[in-house]
């Protein structure tokens, strides 16, 4: 049955609109204009819809922290694969006042918006004429609250002065600005912001231009940005505290200067300065990892009153929970280790999670703990000697409480609904997701294992990746095509391998190590351990006569022997460095 839209897109008089007749698609003989345009019906639960990509934005705003709504017009470039009757999308909150698309010759087609038809804001645009296949603008005008839990772009006070900040991540990105709010979206975008005067605006671009309005606001144009997916947008307005940091001065690395500054809620400013300290070694070290130079054209640090988490990793423009990022003499060294950590946590996330994205949410804790990884080794290069060395090891060991019981979850988890998303940030993800990854850096060696890292991020800058790209990158540049599949077992089934190691010396000069594996289960739990195995990077330091060695081999089944050569060893301990994620007997 033909719909209304599409009834009229096809009798009504579309001569003027889409004189497209003499546009084949490929090699067939129909011609554009006798083409169904798209017009589904349901709305997404999870991803939205193929065929619709944006490719740039541009926001204007007006914010005022002293009020409790903002404003602002988006303009979003979209390509389309096909024409589209309706195009879904995700808006929360916002009173669209207009919406319309303009062709690239300059036709205009108005659109009728329609908000939260699903869960997580999905809504939708209806076009009276479709929106042909092609590249074109579409504009959307509107106005919407701030909030006040803490999630899009929120309001918080202190000591009686008003502040904005975001946070957009996992999709609260549509709570900023209507907009196609998933990780495999990246586009530069460009920010004007207007506000009364003596508020401070920051964002992920660099300041171009600030200027007094007739009205008396201040407004603020940005840099455009590379490109970025939306939950990486951020801004923050008010009465905040500058330090001026000057530049990340150019290295081996990187060729150019980085702009570089704190802000702090009122009054607190003095209190950035153990964090912009060490932050130039800290992206110095990083920026050698990874072989790729600090990816964006600033970076700012940004404590704002009240947050939902420790920071978040916004490009160029990571925001912190006040207690994360500021410190003075009375600051205890507990909370500074911490602080510095979520803080080589955030840079590293330059790289892993902002320059190479997931492609969807189900990936998310490659980002997270590859941050959590990278993290430890940062602040062991910047604070040698102080126990970081082990932290990963540490970290995996208390996320082993959760993954013994019956209900733990794989680390990569299916997201099939958006409100699936929040489920997959926990010690699953962070702490045993970086245990693993420290188990293959210890199993591949150092030097391979970052090499795979930087072939990653050539592969895929500015681009999305899932799990497969990355453990394709790691076994190609390490040389170990067997890694896969073993890391596969460690990612996609839940639960601990756990190893009975047996070792003995049937001969003077050789001896003989039998393992054999199960799941480790608590006495009087449901878990069946015979039900499944692991293909487990082995690791195992051993000593004789012939001195230390560690013998390494892929194990996978239930039982292996091991035969050693060269004489029997004085001990053997099966998981060598503790790397492995594993628990033995």
């Amino acid at each position: 049955m033909l719909t209304k839209t599409f009834r009229s897109w096809l009798f009504a008089g579309i001569a003027g609109t889409l004189v497209l007749s003499g546009c084949t698609r490929g090699g067939d003989d129909v011609t554009f204009d006798q083409v169904p345009p798209i017009l589904q019906d349901v709305p997404p639960a999870g991803q939205l819809p193929e065929g619709v990509t944006p490719t740039a934005y541009r926001l204007d705003l007006f914010t005022d922290p002293a009020q409790d709504e903002f404003s602002g017009t988006v303009e979003i470039d979209i390509s389309l694969d096909e024409p589209h009757a309706r195009i879904w999308l995700h808006s929360v909150d916002h009173d669209v006042s207009s919406a319309f698309v303009v062709l690239a010759d300059g036709t205009r087609l108005d659109a009728e918006f329609t908000r939260s038809k699903a869960d997580g804001g999905v809504s939708r645009l209806d076009f009276e004429t479709p929106v042909p296949q092609g590249n074109s603008t579409l504009t959307m005008t509107y106005a919407a609250p701030y909030n006040f839990n803490l999630s899009g772009l929120y309001k918080a006070e202190q000591n009686g002065r008003p502040y904005l900040a975001t946070q957009m991540e996992p999709i609260d990105a549509r709570r900023l600005v209507p907009s196609f709010d998933e990780p495999r979206f990246k586009t530069p975008w460009t920010l004007t912001v207007a506000t009364p005067a003596g508020n401070q605006v920051v964002t992920n671009g660099a300041l171009k231009a600030q200027t007094v309005r007739d009205d008396g606001n201040i407004e603020f144009q940005f840099a455009t940005t590379r490109e970025i997916q939306s939950y990486l947008v951020a801004l923050a307005v008010g009465p905040y505290d500058l330090r001026d940091g000057g530049v990340l001065p150019p290295n081996g690395i990187r060729p150019r200067a980085v702009p570089f500054r704190g802000f702090s809620p009122s009054g607190k400013g003095d209190k950035l300065e153990n964090a912009m300290a060490i932050t130039d070694e800290m992206v110095t070290w990083q920026e050698a990892y990874f072989d790729y130079p600090y990816p964006y054209g600033k970076l700012d640090l940004i404590a704002v009153p009240d947050f939902a988490y420790g920071a978040m990793e916004n490009a160029g423009a990571i925001i912190y929970r006040e207690s994360a990022l500021l410190m003075d003499e009375r600051t205890s060294l507990a909370r500074r280790r911490g602080a510095m950590t979520t803080h080589a946590h955030e840079l590293g996330h330059q790289w892993f999670g902002n320059l190479v994205t997931p492609r969807w949410w189900n990936d998310i804790w490659l980002n997270e703990a590859f941050a959590t990884w990278i993290s430890y080794k940062t602040m062991d290069a910047v604070y040698p000697n102080t126990g970081f060395d082990l932290a990963a090891q540490r970290a995996a060991i208390g996320a082993m409480d959760n993954d013994s019981l019956a209900s733990a979850r794989q680390i990569r988890n299916p997201i099939y609904r958006n409100a699936d998303i929040l489920d997959a940030f926990d010690s699953i993800t962070y702490r045993k997701g970086g245990g693993v990854l420290s188990m293959f850096e210890s199993y591949l060696g150092e030097e391979a294992f970052r090499d795979g890292i930087r072939l990653h991020m050539r592969r895929f800058e500015d681009g999305v990746a899932d799990v497969d790209d990355f453990m394709t990158s790691i076994a190609d540049g390490s040389k170990s095509p067997d890694v896969v599949e073993s890391f596969n077992s460690f990612i996609m089934q839940p639960g601990i391998p756990y190893l009975d190691v047996e070792f003995t010396c049937p001969a003077p000069d050789a001896g003989l190590i039998r393992v054999s594996q199960s799941r480790y289960a608590r006495v009087g739990s449901t878990i069946d351990p015979t039900a499944q195995t692991w293909v487990i990077p082995l690791a195992i330091k051993m000593n004789g006569a012939n001195g230390e060695r560690t013998v390494r081999q892929i194990f996978s089944g239930s039982s292996m022997e091991v035969p050693l050569d060269g004489g029997c060893p004085d001990w053997v301990l099966p998981n060598a460095n503790g790397a492995g994620y594993w628990r033995f007997a």
